[in-house]
Protein backbone atom coordinates (compact mmCIF):
# COMPACT_ATOMS: atom_id res chain seq x y z
CA UNK A 1 0.00 0.00 0.00
CA UNK A 2 1.50 3.05 -0.91
CA UNK A 3 1.94 5.96 1.95
CA UNK A 4 -0.88 7.73 0.15
CA UNK A 5 -3.49 5.25 -0.37
CA UNK A 6 -2.90 4.75 3.20
CA UNK A 7 -3.23 7.90 4.82
CA UNK A 8 -6.40 8.11 2.97
CA UNK A 9 -7.61 4.76 4.39
CA UNK A 10 -6.24 6.41 7.67
CA UNK A 11 -8.44 9.66 7.06
CA UNK A 12 -11.58 7.44 6.36
CA UNK A 13 -11.31 4.92 9.21
CA UNK A 14 -13.65 5.03 12.47
CA UNK A 15 -10.62 4.98 14.69
CA UNK A 16 -9.86 8.51 13.11
CA UNK A 17 -12.84 9.89 13.29
CA UNK A 18 -13.22 8.52 16.83
CA UNK A 19 -10.24 9.74 18.46
CA UNK A 20 -9.74 13.13 16.70
CA UNK A 21 -12.44 15.12 17.81
CA UNK A 22 -10.53 17.09 20.50
CA UNK A 23 -7.77 18.33 18.24
CA UNK A 24 -7.00 20.87 15.70
CA UNK A 25 -6.75 21.25 12.52
CA UNK A 26 -2.46 21.17 12.76
CA UNK A 27 -2.04 18.08 14.75
CA UNK A 28 -4.65 16.50 11.71
CA UNK A 29 -2.37 17.31 8.82
CA UNK A 30 0.14 16.18 11.32
CA UNK A 31 -1.25 12.64 12.46
CA UNK A 32 -1.85 12.15 8.27
CA UNK A 33 1.87 13.27 7.97
CA UNK A 34 2.58 10.36 9.94
CA UNK A 35 0.69 7.90 8.42
CA UNK A 36 1.49 8.52 5.12
CA UNK A 37 5.57 8.19 6.52
CA UNK A 38 5.00 5.10 8.34
CA UNK A 39 8.40 2.74 6.63
CA UNK A 40 9.09 -0.23 8.61
CA UNK A 41 12.01 -2.54 7.76
CA UNK A 42 11.29 -5.81 8.70
CA UNK A 43 14.57 -7.40 8.03
CA UNK A 44 15.97 -4.40 10.41
CA UNK A 45 13.09 -4.16 12.71
CA UNK A 46 13.54 -0.37 12.73
CA UNK A 47 11.32 2.08 11.16
CA UNK A 48 12.14 5.04 9.08
CA UNK A 49 13.90 8.32 10.90
CA UNK A 50 10.95 9.95 8.42
CA UNK A 51 8.16 8.79 10.15
CA UNK A 52 9.85 9.08 13.98
CA UNK A 53 10.65 12.98 12.97
CA UNK A 54 7.12 13.32 11.90
CA UNK A 55 6.09 11.53 15.34
CA UNK A 56 7.93 13.91 17.25
CA UNK A 57 6.57 16.86 15.11
CA UNK A 58 2.96 16.66 16.14
CA UNK A 59 3.46 15.41 19.75
CA UNK A 60 6.02 18.66 20.37
CA UNK A 61 8.77 16.34 22.00
CA UNK A 62 12.39 17.12 21.79
CA UNK A 63 14.14 13.43 21.56
CA UNK A 64 12.71 10.25 20.11
CA UNK A 65 13.44 6.93 20.02
CA UNK A 66 12.65 3.59 18.71
CA UNK A 67 14.10 1.15 21.20
CA UNK A 68 14.17 -2.79 21.63
CA UNK A 69 15.27 -3.98 25.23
CA UNK A 70 16.55 -7.74 25.60
CA UNK A 71 14.27 -9.86 27.98
CA UNK A 72 15.04 -10.92 30.32
CA UNK A 73 16.71 -7.10 31.24
CA UNK A 74 20.32 -6.13 30.22
CA UNK A 75 22.45 -2.98 30.60
CA UNK A 76 21.73 -1.90 27.11
CA UNK A 77 19.45 -2.71 24.24
CA UNK A 78 19.15 -4.38 20.69
CA UNK A 79 18.47 -1.61 18.44
CA UNK A 80 18.18 2.47 19.18
CA UNK A 81 17.16 4.93 16.65
CA UNK A 82 16.74 8.45 17.47
CA UNK A 83 15.91 11.88 16.32
CA UNK A 84 16.28 15.40 18.14
CA UNK A 85 15.60 18.88 17.70
CA UNK A 86 18.27 19.37 19.95
CA UNK A 87 21.63 18.12 20.79
CA UNK A 88 22.00 15.17 22.78
CA UNK A 89 25.56 15.55 25.40
CA UNK A 90 24.58 12.61 27.33
CA UNK A 91 24.10 9.64 24.47
CA UNK A 92 27.66 8.33 25.23
CA UNK A 93 29.98 8.33 28.07
CA UNK A 94 29.69 7.19 31.79
CA UNK A 95 26.13 8.66 31.93
CA UNK A 96 25.31 5.73 29.69
CA UNK A 97 25.96 3.75 33.26
CA UNK A 98 24.08 6.26 35.63
CA UNK A 99 20.71 5.82 32.89
CA UNK A 100 20.70 1.80 32.62
CA UNK A 101 20.92 2.26 36.92
CA UNK A 102 18.13 4.16 37.56
CA UNK A 103 15.71 3.79 34.38
CA UNK A 104 14.07 0.85 36.16
CA UNK A 105 12.45 2.61 39.03
CA UNK A 106 11.36 6.02 36.57
CA UNK A 107 7.56 6.03 37.34
CA UNK A 108 7.04 5.32 33.09
CA UNK A 109 8.84 2.65 32.95
CA UNK A 110 8.52 0.61 36.31
CA UNK A 111 4.49 1.28 35.41
CA UNK A 112 2.34 -1.67 33.90
CA UNK A 113 3.40 -1.98 29.80
CA UNK A 114 0.02 -0.54 28.48
CA UNK A 115 -0.47 0.87 24.78
CA UNK A 116 0.08 4.46 25.46
CA UNK A 117 1.27 5.50 28.87
CA UNK A 118 2.14 9.63 29.50
CA UNK A 119 4.46 9.89 33.16
CA UNK A 120 1.66 12.09 34.49
CA UNK A 121 -0.82 9.05 34.41
CA UNK A 122 1.69 7.46 37.09
CA UNK A 123 3.38 10.10 39.28
CA UNK A 124 3.09 14.02 39.69
CA UNK A 125 5.29 16.65 39.62
CA UNK A 126 6.21 16.41 43.32
CA UNK A 127 6.22 12.85 43.47
CA UNK A 128 8.80 13.04 40.42
CA UNK A 129 11.54 15.25 42.17
CA UNK A 130 12.02 12.23 44.44
CA UNK A 131 12.98 10.17 42.28
CA UNK A 132 16.41 8.63 41.90
CA UNK A 133 16.72 8.70 37.73
CA UNK A 134 14.75 12.38 37.73
CA UNK A 135 17.83 13.76 39.90
CA UNK A 136 20.58 12.25 38.39
CA UNK A 137 19.59 11.98 35.01
CA UNK A 138 16.84 13.82 34.21
CA UNK A 139 18.25 17.26 35.32
CA UNK A 140 21.53 17.33 34.37
CA UNK A 141 20.54 16.22 30.90
CA UNK A 142 17.37 18.34 30.95
CA UNK A 143 15.83 15.31 29.05
CA UNK A 144 12.24 14.04 30.51
CA UNK A 145 11.00 10.77 29.32
CA UNK A 146 7.18 11.86 28.97
CA UNK A 147 5.47 8.95 27.06
CA UNK A 148 6.08 6.04 25.78
CA UNK A 149 4.58 3.91 23.13
CA UNK A 150 4.66 0.30 23.53
CA UNK A 151 4.77 -2.08 20.37
CA UNK A 152 4.23 -6.03 20.21
CA UNK A 153 6.98 -7.42 21.69
CA UNK A 154 9.40 -9.60 18.95
CA UNK A 155 9.18 -13.23 19.12
CA UNK A 156 12.55 -13.89 21.08
CA UNK A 157 10.86 -11.81 24.14
CA UNK A 158 12.24 -8.75 23.18
CA UNK A 159 10.51 -5.20 24.16
CA UNK A 160 9.29 -2.78 21.38
CA UNK A 161 8.65 1.13 22.67
CA UNK A 162 8.98 4.41 21.16
CA UNK A 163 9.93 7.33 23.60
CA UNK A 164 9.03 11.03 23.18
CA UNK A 165 11.24 13.52 25.69
CA UNK A 166 11.13 17.27 26.21
CA UNK A 167 13.23 19.54 28.29
CA UNK A 168 13.49 18.84 31.76
CA UNK A 169 10.78 21.75 32.45
CA UNK A 170 8.80 21.24 29.35
CA UNK A 171 5.11 21.65 29.39
CA UNK A 172 3.51 18.52 30.67
CA UNK A 173 1.61 15.80 28.08
CA UNK A 174 -1.52 15.52 28.42
CA UNK A 175 -4.78 14.48 26.77
CA UNK A 176 -3.93 16.40 23.23
CA UNK A 177 -0.96 14.01 23.27
CA UNK A 178 -2.62 10.77 24.39
CA UNK A 179 -5.20 11.22 21.45
CA UNK A 180 -2.43 11.75 18.62
CA UNK A 181 -0.42 8.28 19.63
CA UNK A 182 -3.59 6.28 20.33
CA UNK A 183 -4.48 7.22 17.06
CA UNK A 184 -1.22 6.29 15.49
CA UNK A 185 -0.41 3.22 17.45
CA UNK A 186 -2.21 0.52 15.46
CA UNK A 187 -0.79 1.75 12.22
CA UNK A 188 2.81 1.55 14.06
CA UNK A 189 1.78 -2.24 15.18
CA UNK A 190 0.34 -3.20 12.17
CA UNK A 191 3.74 -3.67 10.19
CA UNK A 192 5.22 -5.56 13.12
CA UNK A 193 2.21 -8.21 13.71
CA UNK A 194 3.21 -9.17 9.92
CA UNK A 195 6.72 -9.38 10.13
CA UNK A 196 6.57 -10.86 13.27
CA UNK A 197 3.75 -13.50 12.22
CA UNK A 198 6.41 -14.57 9.22
CA UNK A 199 9.50 -14.89 11.42
CA UNK A 200 7.44 -17.31 13.41
CA UNK A 201 6.48 -19.28 10.39
CA UNK A 202 9.77 -19.46 9.51
CA UNK A 203 11.10 -20.73 12.65
CA UNK A 204 8.18 -23.06 12.76
CA UNK A 205 9.16 -24.58 9.15
CA UNK A 206 12.91 -25.03 11.18
CA UNK A 207 14.53 -22.38 8.51
CA UNK A 208 18.08 -21.39 9.37
CA UNK A 209 19.88 -18.10 9.11
CA UNK A 210 21.54 -19.17 5.99
CA UNK A 211 18.67 -20.72 4.25
CA UNK A 212 16.16 -17.09 4.90
CA UNK A 213 19.44 -14.94 3.95
CA UNK A 214 19.75 -17.26 0.40
CA UNK A 215 15.75 -17.22 -0.03
CA UNK A 216 15.45 -13.25 0.80
CA UNK A 217 18.07 -12.80 -2.40
CA UNK A 218 16.07 -14.97 -4.44
CA UNK A 219 13.31 -12.56 -3.48
CA UNK A 220 15.67 -10.18 -5.16
CA UNK A 221 16.15 -11.79 -8.09
CA UNK A 222 19.49 -12.80 -8.17
CA UNK A 223 20.58 -16.15 -9.60
CA UNK A 224 22.59 -19.03 -7.75
CA UNK A 225 25.62 -17.59 -8.97
CA UNK A 226 25.42 -14.06 -7.98
CA UNK A 227 24.09 -15.68 -4.77
CA UNK A 228 27.17 -17.52 -4.37
CA UNK A 229 29.22 -14.37 -5.34
CA UNK A 230 27.38 -12.39 -2.80
CA UNK A 231 28.17 -15.12 0.02
CA UNK A 232 31.22 -16.04 -0.75
CA UNK A 233 30.20 -20.21 -1.64
CA UNK A 234 29.99 -22.24 -4.90
CA UNK A 235 26.78 -22.34 -6.31
CA UNK A 236 26.66 -26.07 -5.57
CA UNK A 237 26.07 -24.76 -1.83
CA UNK A 238 23.55 -22.53 -2.84
CA UNK A 239 21.63 -25.13 -4.83
CA UNK A 240 21.84 -27.76 -1.81
CA UNK A 241 20.56 -24.89 0.31
CA UNK A 242 17.52 -24.33 -2.20
CA UNK A 243 16.81 -28.12 -2.16
CA UNK A 244 16.99 -28.46 1.79
CA UNK A 245 14.81 -25.61 1.63
CA UNK A 246 11.94 -26.31 -0.96
CA UNK A 247 11.71 -29.77 0.79
CA UNK A 248 10.94 -28.00 4.39
CA UNK A 249 8.55 -25.49 3.02
CA UNK A 250 7.23 -27.98 0.35
CA UNK A 251 7.91 -25.96 -2.79
CA UNK A 252 8.37 -27.20 -6.41
CA UNK A 253 10.75 -24.14 -7.65
CA UNK A 254 13.09 -21.50 -5.75
CA UNK A 255 10.38 -18.62 -6.65
CA UNK A 256 7.83 -20.28 -4.55
CA UNK A 257 9.86 -21.60 -2.07
CA UNK A 258 11.00 -17.71 -1.30
CA UNK A 259 7.06 -16.33 -1.65
CA UNK A 260 6.48 -19.54 0.86
CA UNK A 261 8.59 -18.11 3.45
CA UNK A 262 7.27 -14.55 3.14
CA UNK A 263 3.72 -15.37 3.07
Amino acid sequence: MSEVVAARAFARSAAYHRRVAPLGRRDLHGLLDVVGSIGYDPEADTFSLELLSALQTVVDAVWTDYIVEPRPPAQGILIEQSVAMAEDPWEDGPWQDVFWDLIPAYPITAAPRVGVRLLWDVTTRRTLRRNAFFREWVIPADRLLQAMVTLPDRPDGARRSIMFNTEAEGRPFGERQRAILETVRPYLCRPIEVADAVRRRQRAAGLTPRELEILSAVREGLTNAEIAARLVVSPATVRTHLVNVSTKLGAHTRAEAAALAWR
